[in-house]
């Protein structure tokens, strides 16, 4: 699983989606994981 912060996805958007199309991406805010309780997790997958 790769992990990656919201601004280095932001700038190599490419190399991440084509990383997310093999395995799953954490795209962390502020060095943080996204909790689970989360709506944008609950609610949003990247490239589905």
């Amino acid at each position: 699983m790769a992990t990656a912060s919201s601004v280095e996805v932001h700038k190599n958007f490419g190399r991440y989606k084509d990383t997310a199309l093999a395995e799953p991406v954490v795209v962390t805010q502020y060095g943080k994981r996204p909790s689970r309780n989360s709506v944008g997790m609950a609610k949003c997958r990247l490239f589905s």
